[in-house]
Order: structure tokens, then C-alpha cells, then sequence
């Protein structure tokens, strides 16, 4: 059987115990959508403990920054995305983004409040946001920001009409 690296990353993230909101396109994958994402996009809680223990998880699954700004309170905190490679050989090539500020949703608090968990292989909880709070952020962002996954949707569409 060949091992999802999103396992890995999301597994990772648990062990260490770091409190945090799966959404984007696996989320929507996890709800038995058929979404294109080739990452792994996380809202964190911003406090001190659970990013040092961000940190841990990092260096577990040797994520390394791929684009600026670093990993900082500062940055999350004024609504940053903070990006990572992971090189782990369960999870070589996997794109983690990391934020905890969302325009026109909700904070973390109320998400977590309202979230879903699913447990996978009796051993793994993953936890992620409800699909309303998915729809909801895709509505307040720039809808050109979609547009080439959207493209690509609709050409894949296209490409295998259902039978």
C-alpha cells in the first residue's frame, strides 16, 4: 500500500500536539470532494506553546521555509501565510502553509469550537474545519486567487465527462 505523505505531515502534527485546523483542498478531499492540491494548509492557534510545538513538528518532518515571511507570532498574527517544503521520506515534497488569520472568517477560537474531527486507522485525529468555514473564506478572498485551480477544475471537467 502506498502511504499518503499528507498522512505523515498531518500525523506529525498531532503527535506534537499542535492545535491546529485542517482546511483548503484536503480538507475538501477528507469530505469526499474531489479537490486538486498538491499542499497541506493549516490554520494555527498563534500562542507561544503551540508554535514552539509547530517547531518540533517542523524539524520532524525536516520542513524547511520556502518563502518569506519566517515563522514568527508577528507575521501570523497580521494574517501571513508562513510556507514550508517537508523532506521527510513519508512526506518528501509536501507544501505546508501555516496561518492563523483568515479575512472574513471567523478566529480560531470559534472555528475550533465548530470543528470536525476524523480519526483515521484507529490511531490519527485530524482536525479540520467544517465546510461552511471553508466556503465561507473562499467567498471573502479574491476570487482571482482561485481562478487557475478553478481552470483547472473545468478543463479536468471537461477532459473525463462523467458517464
Amino acid at each position: 500500500m502506498i502511504r499518503n505523505p499528507i498522512d505523515k505531515v498531518l500525523s506529525t502534527l498531532c503527535t506534537r500536539q499542535v492545535r491546529h485546523l485542517l482546511m483548503g483542498g484536503q480538507a475538501c478531499v477528507l469530505y469526499g470532494g474531489a479537490e486538486f492540491s498538491r499542499d497541506t494548509d493549516i490554520l494555527l492557534l498563534a500562542e507561544p506553546g503551540n508554535l514552539q510545538r509547530l517547531n518540533e513538528a517542523l524539524a520532524l518532518l525536516d520542513a524547511e521555509p520556502i518563502a518569506l515571511p519566517p515563522l514568527g507570532l508577528e507575521y501570523l498574527l497580521r494574517g501571513h501565510a508562513v510556507h514550508f517544503r517537508c523532506h521527510h521520506p513519508e512526506a518528501e515534497g509536501i507544501r505546508l502553509d501555516v496561518m492563523s488569520v483568515l479575512r472574513g472568517v471567523a478566529d480560531f477560537g470559534e472555528l475550533w469550537e465548530r470543528r470536525t474531527t476524523i480519526e483515521f486507522e484507529g490511531e490519527l485525529e485530524s482536525v479540520r474545519r467544517a465546510l461552511r468555514d471553508e466556503e465561507e473564506q473562499i467567498r471573502a478572498e479574491d476570487r482571482a486567487y482561485w481562478a487557475p485551480l478553478l481552470g483547472e477544475l473545468e478543463r479536468l471537467r471537461h477532459e473525463r465527462p462523467e458517464a
